[in-house]
């Protein structure tokens, strides 16, 4: 089990070095950020005085040791934008939508899970009618149009919870339920089918057979049985999550990280935007390393593989 984390841990960090390597290459190949800060009719002292300011002016590879050496250090340079550190402008925007995500997260679980179950065991009924409904209409949705649906109703009809901004908890649940439709619709799915195949399956008809309770069978074994491939699409959903949240976020206008990643590429700011994918590949190889390690604790032939 040691060698097999500490060998997740190491391609991890590989993946996420390629991916800070990559991000460094193609912003250096989107064009020059110089010409946003400086007037069309700037003199060229002026702009190469800008560029000598920002580090521009300096090899590529030199600017990339530069950058990975600062990396190392917990120095992740100073925005072009903002002019402040990018860790100070980044992280109360990171807290944000951290906030919305964990939220989102727990009412994924809290409503596909049940949903799912009860689909399988309710085969070919009105229930397992509404989740696959709920399923298929969750997945085929336009997220802004569903965020603007519940706006509309909740806030501009029935006037019961507000449209937008961070304020209070009930500022969340909108965004919230906006955002994890998508998650609850594939969990749903995924958790029906795994628990259809694992009910029809020789050992579960034995315990039924010996007189074992139906929910113990339900929820004691079928469940634990059925939660490998939903555990793996859960972890996938919850970096999705963080960094799919940028329609959310603008609908709502909730200050979070994925509106702060679309004023950095429109602005060119090259410390921003690395900072927020080595922010977001980090999250994503993390949570991919606790889905394995999850993983092979519930089933132990993946350990060897």
């Amino acid at each position: 089990m040691t060698n097999y984390i500490l060998r997740r841990i190491f391609y991890g960090i590989l993946s996420l070095w390629a991916v800070v390597t990559i991000v460094f290459l193609i912003g250096r190949a989107s064009g020059d950020p110089v010409s946003l800060f400086v007037p069309i009719d700037a003199r060229a002292d002026d702009v190469e005085y800008v560029r000598k300011r920002l580090g521009l002016d300096r090899p590529v590879y030199v600017q990339y040791a530069s950058y990975m050496g600062g990396l190392v250090q917990g120095d992740f340079g100073k925005s072009m934008r903002w002019g402040s550190p990018v860790k100070d402008v980044a992280f109360p925007r990171l807290l944000a939508t951290l906030q919305l995500v964990w939220l989102t997260a727990i009412i994924i679980l809290a409503v596909s899970i049940p949903v799912g179950v009860f689909s399988a065991v309710k085969r070919g009924k009105a229930f397992d009618t509404f989740g696959k409904a709920f399923a298929l209409f969750g997945q085929s949705a336009p997220t802004f149009w569903i965020g603007l649906m519940l706006i509309i109703l909740f806030a501009v009809v029935w006037k019961v919870l507000p449209a937008g901004g961070r304020g209070d908890f009930r500022n969340l649940i909108l965004p919230a339920f906006t955002l994890g439709i998508f998650g609850m619709a594939a969990v749903t799915r995924l958790t029906r089918s795994a628990m259809l195949n694992v009910l029809d399956s020789d050992y579960i008809k034995m315990l039924r057979a010996k007189g074992v309770p139906e929910q113990a069978i339900l929820w004691r074994h079928a469940l634990k049985n059925a939660s490998l491939p939903v555990l793996t699409l859960f972890g996938l959903q919850l970096v999705g999550l963080m960094t799919g949240a940028v329609i959310t976020e603008t609908v709502f206008a909730w200050p979070g990280l994925g509106r702060l990643a679309v004023e950095a590429i429109f602005a060119r700011d090259y410390a921003m935007v690395q900072f927020i994918v080595l922010l977001g590949s980090s999250l994503f190889i993390t949570m991919n390393l606790i889905v394995d390690i999850l993983y092979a604790y519930l089933d132990p032939r993946i350990r060897y593989t």
